[in-house]
């Protein structure tokens, strides 16, 4: 199993008012009002932070000892220095590095790979972004098909969807055999040969050798803790190691993605709408800040395998 590597962290600042986590911050720079400093390896105590209570806030100076549940890996608010990049802005990184945010909405495919031009897909990932509220609100990822030959079957496929004002243990769901969605740890002890780590809010299928983690981005309004809007967050890893021969398309690939990622053009100049949803990752920037929408998701490609 290869281990991510993080940036050595000065802290962490903690917004009560907009309960954000920002990493690698001095004590001497969070003085905001309404915000907590942490020392550089401090736990999560939140109650509310559910699978994540009692794992580091920061994968950067954590004592991995010190981390009660099993598996911290989808709870850092940083990222690995050795990944191609995940969260942040912007919030999609293509294999070869390149970065976009997703502008648009409707379904995207983000990786496609074939045998060769206008033959079935041995393996396909599509999504699809929706908005917040109204034509200029914050734009996210809601849903993912994983389909393709490599399934079993061209009709085969796994759908994984974020669920809005449940509790963040029903957030993250899967489409079963029996045709119903299920959170993803209840369902995963009906079977499936391609789930090979799955927590409330994280599942990770391993499709020959091409590693799919989707992980759930958990808004938590001041009003309900337990509830918020929700959305969905994508990574795929191993692509690099594939057979030079096959076809790789798909925005994570590599394909133009100037049309997804251009802002409309009643967007361009209007100030963010305030909103009763607070976002999580949306909420470092004030209601005034900007010009454009957010994408709040993230979506990243690299070729760092998990195990």
């Amino acid at each position: 199993m290869t281990t991510p590597t993080y940036a050595t962290s000065a802290g962490s600042c903690y917004s009560w008012i907009t309960h954000a986590v920002t990493c690698n911050v001095a004590e001497n720079a969070c003085t905001s009002f309404g915000t907590i400093w942490s020392e550089p390896g401090a736990l999560n105590p939140s109650p509310y932070a559910g699978s994540c209570q009692g794992c580091c806030l920061c994968g950067g100076s954590c004592n991995h000892e010190l981390e009660t549940p099993e598996d911290c890996s989808t709870c850092y608010y940083d990222e690995p220095v050795d990944s191609s990049g995940a969260g942040g802005d912007p919030h999609v990184t293509t294999l070869n590095g390149i970065k976009f945010d997703i502008m648009q909405v409707g379904k995207l495919n983000m990786v496609t790979v074939s045998p060769a031009q206008n033959e079935a897909s041995d393996l396909k990932i599509d999504v699809v972004s929706s908005r917040v509220s109204g034509n200029c609100s914050a734009i996210f990822l809601e849903d993912s098909v994983i389909s393709g030959k490599w399934l079993g079957g061209q009709d085969s496929k796994l759908a994984v969807k974020v669920v809005h004002w449940v509790p963040s243990e029903q957030a993250l769901q899967i489409l079963t055999n029996e045709g119903q969605w299920q959170p993803v740890l209840s369902a995963a002890k009906k079977g499936s040969n391609f789930v090979t780590k799955v927590t409330a809010k994280h599942i990770q299928f391993n499709i020959k050798d091409i590693t799919i983690d989707m992980s759930l981005g958990l808004n938590i309004r001041k009003v309900d803790k337990n509830q918020g809007y929700n959305f969905l967050n994508l990574q795929v890893r191993g692509l690099k190691k594939l057979d030079p021969n096959v076809r790789l398309t798909g925005l994570l690939a590599g394909d133009d993605h100037s049309g997804v990622s251009e802002v409309p053009e009643e967007c361009r100049h209007r100030k963010k709408e305030k909103s009763r949803v607070n976002f999580a990752r949306d909420a470092t920037a004030s209601d005034t800040q900007g010009e454009v929408p957010e994408f709040l998701s993230f979506a990243t490609a690299d070729d760092v395998d998990f195990e």
